[in-house]
């Protein structure tokens, strides 16, 4: 006797349920941080799973089989129970000796650190802390739970590596603070007879 091979994806899962509620491939990826041909694959991947087509073009969108239909009213239930099965015990910080991962913009240690590294040493003195530079992966690895914290912007140059463009749902976040870039000029400088220095100007000159 055989047992049939259980294929299951958790993640593959969550991007079904987007595709449910977006029913549409391009919002789908924006909310899951994904370009289109990735969520596009993972379509692929989930029909063979499920061996439906699951959803159909239409001119308004993806419209849901009714395989996916019958889906639809069970994997909410099944994703908030591993959620639950899954989220780890109270965090007790006076005890903890658990290693905390940061990734963060190099002008946001001198701004966050003064004021956090106190309050973390006296509240949770055995924990630790590992910090990289924000890259251009790392917000898929907060996504994916590799690191726990993220600190970075949303850049005027929105080609920055470090641009930020749509903060994923699943992700809590809150702004920290606005920077206000100023300009500083001799009297008499050739820029200050200019009507004015855009920022993307600045933005290429100061990248040199």
């Amino acid at each position: 006797m055989t047992t049939p091979r259980l294929k299951l994806d958790l993640n593959l899962l969550q991007v079904l349920a987007i595709l449910i509620e977006e029913k549409n491939v391009a919002a789908a990826a924006s909310r899951l941080n994904l370009s289109q041909s990735a969520v596009s694959k993972h379509l692929s991947r989930l029909r063979d799973m499920f061996s439906d087509q699951l959803f159909e073009r239409t001119a308004q969108g993806l419209k849901p089989t009714p395989r996916v239909i019958e889906l639809a009213s069970q994997l909410r239930g099944v994703l908030q129970q591993l959620e639950q099965i899954t989220r780890p015990a109270a965090f007790e910080p006076a005890t903890s000796q658990r290693r905390f991962s940061i990734h963060l913009l190099e002008t946001a240690y001198a701004l966050t650190f003064p004021y956090f590294m106190p309050t973390l040493l006296n509240q949770a003195p055995n924990t630790r802390l590992t910090t990289q530079n924000w890259s251009q992966g790392s917000l898929n690895m907060l996504l994916s739970c590799e690191i726990d914290l993220g600190i970075t912007c949303r850049e005027w140059d929105e080609c920055s590596p470090i641009h930020v463009r749509n903060i994923p749902s699943e992700l809590n976040h809150a702004e920290l603070l606005r920077e206000v870039p100023v300009c500083l000029l001799r009297d008499g400088h050739p820029a200050s007879s200019k009507n004015g220095i855009s920022p993307r100007f600045l933005i290429i000159d100061t990248s040199k």
